[in-house]
């Protein structure tokens, strides 16, 4: 086993000689899941051998317990629950990249969210003072303070949200980041690190083995997830965030600060909610344009919501008429133009022209495909085989009789499918999808399921 001990910031990797090769993490030492998660899945080792291919992967992710039939997978997903907030944003990001964890285990970090006890209102109102003080007028200072709601309506990992009044705009919400939260992400960060270069360095088979056992960079794949959640704890770049947004989100810039957010209160509803069994047709709509969104931040212009899950697309009742409402922009990705201009281009090749040959080339200059798959003759034939195969499943033609009485000749697209596509076409070939894509093609894959909920949806 290999204890890893905290220190404050200073983590002490004990390497003890023992036949497993897995790290036991005691860095949460009442880890509710610590006995249900590493006794099984060592049990399942000895039992079973360790997996070598990346199908034997597959169905020892999947493996479940007689008794309670809880998968490795979920056992897993369970720790890094209990783990707390940094471990959990790793998961999260974890589950979007299939080029570094088997789908099997991806698709089980997938339920992972922010469900985090409260921290008490009293210290909320401590920061709020602290940060406003020098920023807001004593009479806004009093307002806010005096309105705020008892409870928090909402608490993530990083901070939790109140309601307040603030004279001159009304309802307004305020995000208030957790105290010390900059401390337990910086422990968390050094022993993330440490675990994923102990995990690199492990030989795969016998010992002496020169194959590592994880082919992925899962050092790199740290420092990107660590460098992104660090700038997520700055509230003062979600702030910046809005402003590169600043014609349809309305907030108070001075009024906010790295660990105190004032924006604007918005009230709505789920996007599945309807009244009395009315409005199906109206969220259909709000549906449609919430693909139109995503799609357009995507491919045109390029500034893009980072998690549009459902829990943060909301229907939003205004004078004239029910609009889509968007939450929580704390995370914003960035499509550079060369990968947009990609993407367009190999939409109309994949779609009009069928021509997966140029759509391979095009992965390639974006630098999404490895040059060593494009040199070689019997994988790029491969990739070309894939792709023709992805084009069959995920694009519906219509047929020319029905082209003939009308119908659109443009495919409709299947995105639940194309989730699907993509991780294998990530896990055989060295295909790097950027987390933003993926993320959007789920969001996409959500909107689509919500639209089928409705039995009146026409594509």
């Amino acid at each position: 086993m290999v204890p890893v001990y905290l220190d404050d910031f200073a983590l002490q990797p004990l390497y003890c000689v023992q036949a497993c090769p897995f790290p036991s993490i005691r860095i949460r030492p009442h880890c509710q899941y610590e006995n249900q998660v590493d006794g099984p899945l060592l049990s399942s080792l000895a039992r079973d051998g360790f997996p070598s291919t990346k199908g034997e992967w597959g169905e020892f992710w999947l493996r479940g317990n007689k008794e309670s039939g809880v998968t490795n997978a979920a056992r897993v997903t369970q720790a890094i629950e209990a783990l707390g907030p940094t471990f959990v944003k790793f998961g999260q990001a974890l589950s979007a990249r299939p080029d570094i964890v088997p789908r099997e285990l991806a698709d089980a970090l997938i339920v992972l969210q922010d469900n985090m006890q409260t921290f008490d209102t009293e210290t909320a109102r401590e920061t709020i003072r602290s940060e406003l003080q020098n920023k807001a007028s004593t009479t806004a200072l009093d307002a806010i303070l005096t309105s705020l709601s008892e409870y928090p309506i909402a608490a993530a990992s990083i901070g939790q949200v109140y309601k307040a009044t603030l004279p001159g705009y009304g309802a307004v919400a305020i995000k208030v980041q957790r105290p010390g939260i900059h401390k337990t992400v910086e422990q968390d960060a050094l022993l993330l690190k440490s675990v994923a270069a102990w995990l690199e360095s492990l030989p795969a088979g016998v010992p002496g083995s020169n194959r590592p056992l994880v082919a992925a960079k899962l050092v790199d794949a740290v420092d990107e997830f660590m460098t992104r959640l660090f700038e997520e704890l700055d509230y003062g770049n979600e702030a910046t965030t809005w402003k590169r947004l600043q014609s349809s989100i309305l907030f108070e810039r001075s009024l906010c600060t790295e660990h105190v957010l004032v924006m604007e209160w918005i009230d709505g509803s789920k996007l599945t909610d309807t009244e009395n069994g009315r409005g199906k047709a109206e969220n259909l709509r709000l549906i449609e344009t919430g693909i139109e969104c995503t799609l357009s931040q995507l491919l045109d212009t390029g500034i893009l919501h980072a998690d549009p899950h459902s829990g943060n697309l909301i229907k939003v009742r205004t004078e004239e008429g029910m609009r889509l409402g968007y939450l929580d922009f704390g995370v914003l990705s960035t499509v550079p133009e060369q990968v947009r201009d990609g993407l367009v281009c190999a939409v109309v090749e994949l779609v009009f022209a069928r021509n997966v040959q140029a759509v391979a080339d095009l992965f390639a200059e974006m630098q999404l495909l490895a040059p060593s798959v494009m040199a070689n003759p019997l994988e790029k034939a491969a990739l070309a085989a894939a792709l023709n195969q992805i084009l069959s499943d995920v694009l519906q033609f219509p047929s020319d009789e029905a082209i003939a009485e009308g119908v659109s000749p443009v495919p409709q697209l299947r995105f639940d499918v194309l989730l699907t596509s993509l991780f294998s076409l990530v896990t055989r070939f060295e295909f790097t999808l950027p987390p933003y894509f993926l993320n959007n093609a789920r969001a996409l894959a959500t909107l689509e399921d919500l639209a089928l909920v409705f039995l009146t949806y026409k594509e």
